[in-house]
């Protein structure tokens, strides 16, 4: 744990800082910590020498933020075990990923004899490290992005397009990562600018993952990463905020393109998380391992997963060889030691066409398969459940599965959102609405970070346009403030990851890059932007803007790791689009409303007018009024929503 006792101690007995930073689903930070720190021989030098940190990455990702950029100043790439060793102050000085045993009690026994004999080239080190941390941080831009004019991120995106695989997806080469934040926006500028083929990259990306053996056709739910380029072979570790990011993302593609296999994923993610990732409570567990013990009694990845063809022909029997087909348990379906990870060729449409097959019929069919497979699992071993519960990652996945809701009209999914919904509100924010980050074994633990307010106030804004409760924006407005407060850098006019109790004075962690998850600060400035109308905050809008103008030159360099900006930068530059209705029908229009696929509405809804900005002084008794706005500018009130559904079509026609 990273406890401040601790580094007093260091620095009361200077001491070495050794922090190694993992995770639970982590396949190579179990095994360091098998060779390495469980050894008697390298526990005992490290023990004698150094203050030690064993942190989980996802328990405290501003630490690990920091020391994974120190870390890739370093040795030029990251990755985990991330393992710094640090000056007592918390200064890094060196970092490594995973090392064989005898290599790392090396290393240990060669910087600390360097800090015995000449401590001084170590603080140089720290101060250079210290040095390249900061010109990390982006430079302001001396020209004002030009408002109103998105055209001029055309060849910015032209640029990023230009690396995409166009064969399967993603970018080129291997391995991939989902990359929600990419997908949504390929999936705006293909509307926004009538392109089709990033729309077309958009789609097959979706649908070559959905097909291949990155998510579960048995069970539901994707796998961390691809090692391979055609998303075949996953790193099995199933995460929370992968599944319930990719819920929203592939939710939406649905409404802008009704595939069958679209609606397949999100009702089989919503099965899994609801069957292996939700507590009793509503709260969502954070990840499965990729190991579990195979039928030798022995950790192996992806033992609960993959499939010999003998096994498959015991339980399917005359059905194999049809079900062999379909998920290419042949030469293409191929893993490692006779076992095959299924993937798809054809869609199943494509499939009963080319074997002459009913596709109801053949639907049916895998149903029946699907239902066998899962039972004969039962039979294996689970994979090591992460049962920690992280506030932004819960605020993720309940997004997901409102979004779901709202556009699939299940019944089954609404429920288990609304269950998520209040379980986030009542376990993670104090009576004084400070956050809490992690909730483990009926006990909460770690004040809020960042992260977490960003998640937390988006999925606010998402609770208020599905159910028009204006409480939601209230809550939204509340933790807004807190995170203002306690993580606004008025000087470098950024959010910092840590509060401003915790902060370094030799160190801060602005953390404005896109990973799988969004920037914590592109995610702040969009919520920053869409508060200012929802709560008439116009001084919120300036400060969203002042972030994105800070952010325009690193953006134009560098999209592909900032794509969470670009799109916030579409958003503000392109057309913005507010709808309201008024009256007592308001929840059915806004409903059918709610199935267009534009990518920038701001919604808002009432039986009569309330203190909402759109709202105020309108409606008519009797009536059900629908208000089509477009920067803030408003139509005449219409009472036909197809009339509407139409303008919002002219909006990408």
């Amino acid at each position: 744990m990273w406890r401040k006792r601790r580094l007093e101690e260091a620095a009361a007995a200077n001491q070495l800082l050794l922090i190694s930073i993992g995770y639970s689903a982590c396949h190579w930070c179990h095994v360091m910590a098998h060779e390495s720190f469980d050894n008697s021989e390298v526990a005992s030098y490290m023990n004698r020498h150094f203050v030690n940190f064993k942190i989980d990455r996802e328990e405290r990702p501003d630490v690990d933020h920091i020391y994974m950029s120190a870390l890739q100043i370093l040795t030029g790439q990251g990755g985990w075990p991330l393992n710094i060793i640090a000056l007592p102050n918390g200064q890094p000085i060196w970092g490594a990923t995973y090392l064989p045993k005898e290599n790392w009690l090396s290393v240990l026994q060669q910087i600390q004899k360097i800090y015995q004999n000449q401590p001084e080239k170590l603080r140089e080190q720290a101060q250079l490290i210290q040095e390249g941390m900061q010109q990390m941080l982006p430079v302001q831009s001396l020209v004002s992005p030009p408002k109103n004019e998105a055209q001029q991120y055309v060849q910015v995106l032209d640029k990023l397009y230009a690396n995409v695989d166009l064969e399967y997806g993603g970018f080129l080469g291997a391995p991939k990562f989902m990359m929600p934040v990419q997908l949504n926006l390929w999936q705006a500028a293909g509307q926004l600018f009538k392109k089709e083929n990033y729309l077309k990259h958009y789609h097959n990306t979706l649908t070559k993952m959905a097909m291949g053996g990155l998510f579960d056709a048995v069970e539901g739910g994707f796998s961390r990463y691809s090692v391979d380029e055609r998303w075949h072979v996953p790193h099995f570790e199933k995460m929370a905020y992968d599944n319930g990011q990719l819920l929203t993302t592939y939710s939406q593609a649905y409404l802008l393109q009704p595939e069958a296999i679209y609606k397949e994923v999100v009702a089989k993610t919503i099965d899994f998380i609801e069957t292996c990732l939700s507590s009793a409570e509503g709260g969502i567990f954070s990840a499965l391992d990729a190991d579990s013990l195979n039928a030798q009694n022995k950790m192996e990845e992806g033992a609960y997963y993959v499939w010999t063809p003998q096994e498959l022909k015991t339980l399917l029997k005359e059905d194999f060889e049809r079900f062999a087909a379909y998920y290419q348990v042949n030469e293409n379906g191929y893993w490692e030691k006779g076992q095959y990870v299924f993937i798809r060729a054809h869609s199943l449409s494509e499939f009963c066409d080319q074997n002459g097959l009913d596709p109801l019929l053949f639907q049916d069919q895998l149903a029946q398969w699907h239902s066998t497979l899962k039972q004969a699992k039962k039979n294996r071993a689970m994979p090591a459940l992460d049962d920690k519960q992280i506030c932004a990652w819960n605020a993720m996945v309940c997004e997901g599965l409102l979004m779901a809701s709202r556009i699939f009209k299940e019944p089954n999914f609404a429920q288990i959102a609304a269950k998520t919904l209040a379980f986030i509100q009542h376990k993670f924010v104090g009576p004084d609405q400070q956050l809490m980050r992690i909730y483990k074994n009926k006990t909460l633990q770690i004040k809020g970070l960042l992260e977490d307010y960003a998640h937390l106030i988006k999925l606010y804004l998402t609770a208020y346009e599905t159910y028009f409760n204006e409480i939601y924006l209230h809550e939204a407005v509340v933790q807004t403030e807190q995170a203002i407060k306690r993580f606004w850098d008025e000087k470098v006019g950024l959010f910092n990851s840590n509060s401003k109790v915790e902060r370094w004075a030799w160190s801060h962690s602005y953390e404005i890059e896109d990973n799988v998850i969004i920037s914590h600060n592109a995610l702040m400035a969009e919520n920053l932007w869409r508060l200012a109308l929802h709560a008439d905050r116009p001084k919120w809008q300036k400060q969203a803007e002042a972030m994105c103008a800070l952010m325009q030159e690193s953006v134009r360099q560098y999209p592909r790791s900032h794509s969470g900006w670009l799109t916030l930068f579409l958003r503000m530059s392109k057309i913005s689009v507010e709808l309201a209705v008024v009256g007592p029908n308001y929840k059915e229009i806004l409903a059918q409303l709610q199935q267009h696929p534009y990518p920038f509405i701001s919604w808002a809804g009432a039986e009569q007018a309330t203190t909402h900005p759109l709202l105020q002084q309108r409606g008519m008794k009797g009536k059900t009024l629908i208000y089509l706005c477009q920067n803030r500018q408003c139509d005449l009130p219409k009472e036909n929503w197809e009339i509407v559904w139409e303008q919002l079509n002219q909006l990408t026609s």
